[in-house]
């Protein structure tokens, strides 16, 4: 049948990973990698603005060809950006294209190989991103409950603070209701769970099937806490779910980029490295006072 959207954004994330393939083990940085890597992340952005219209609009795209490729980043404005560079010439992309459809190697057969273990780092580093992306929509809800809840300013300032926060990660986007807090827990958990089922496993290794359960355990720890007994205790708590899962990731996406079992546990100050706005202060000031 063709690749569809996931499989056109997993193969540009390929490409934007192969540079720091090379990068983190003090290789020298092949031409070839840094050029490919200008390419896909082009590739990403359509393949991303093309899943916000599946999701938003029940849209369903036609099979991908050059030419319809070719007509969807025209539609969708990805050659255009405020702060992109210009793309390149249409038969420069039409050639692109070509490649990413038809799979020919070109100038990374050396890489051959590599094979596996540049797919393990590459499945990697799309795992995480998409795992970043679902603890950051996972967030949003939990800020709009204390944010409606809170008696007090400063709680529910704090949280305005993080749902105006940008998009994690920065070339992601957010998608979601518009009432958050209006949501029930068990709607939550299914959305996100739809969200989780972009993921799907592709490193030779397996090593992003932990991943895989840890989306899937950030998507049901939303409907986790129901005995809670108020919606700021349900907050906190879903947090330290929410948290635990995420760590639990960092660990296997660290097996994914070394190739080798990753043992050390992954602290809170290094979890909330890995995203734009940790919110574990905000949070913890919520618990001493509940």
């Amino acid at each position: 049948f063709g690749p569809d959207v996931m499989d056109v954004w997993r193969v540009s994330q390929l490409g934007s990973a192969l540079p720091w393939y090379f990068v983190l083990r003090g290789a020298p940085l092949p031409a070839y990698a840094a050029a490919l890597s200008k390419a896909t992340l082009g590739t990403g952005i359509l393949a991303q603005r093309l899943i916000v219209k599946m999701l938003r609009e029940q849209w369903a795209p036609p099979p991908f060809t050059t030419p319809a490729l070719c007509a969807l980043a025209e539609a969708t404005g990805t050659l255009v950006g405020e702060a992109e560079v210009c793309a390149a010439p249409d038969r420069m992309i039409a050639r692109f294209i070509d490649a990413l459809i038809g799979g020919t190697a070109g100038a990374a057969e050396p890489l051959r190989g590599e094979r596996d273990r540049v797919l393990g780092f590459g499945a990697a580093y799309a795992s995480f991103k998409l795992a970043v992306w679902l603890y950051f929509q996972a967030r949003r809800f939990l800020y709009a409950d204390v944010a409606a809840a809170s008696p007090r300013a400063d709680d529910r300032a704090a949280m305005h603070a993080l749902l105006a926060a940008p998009c994690e990660p920065p070339d992601f986007f957010v998608i979601e209701p518009a009432d958050l807090a209006a949501v029930p827990p068990a709607l939550r958990a299914a959305w996100l769970g739809q969200l989780a089922t972009l993921f799907v496993p592709f490193a030779p290794d397996g090593s992003d099937r932990a991943v895989q359960a840890g989306v899937h355990a950030m998507a049901g720890a939303m409907a986790a806490e129901l005995d809670a007994p108020d919606p700021i205790t349900r907050a906190c708590r879903t947090f330290d779910r929410l948290d635990a899962a995420f760590g639990d990731v960092v660990a296997a996406v660290e097996t994914g980029l070394r190739g080798v079992r990753y043992e050390a546990p992954v602290s809170a100050e290094a979890r909330d490295r890995l995203v734009l706005a940790p919110p574990r202060a905000a949070f913890e000031a919520l618990r001493a006072r509940t």
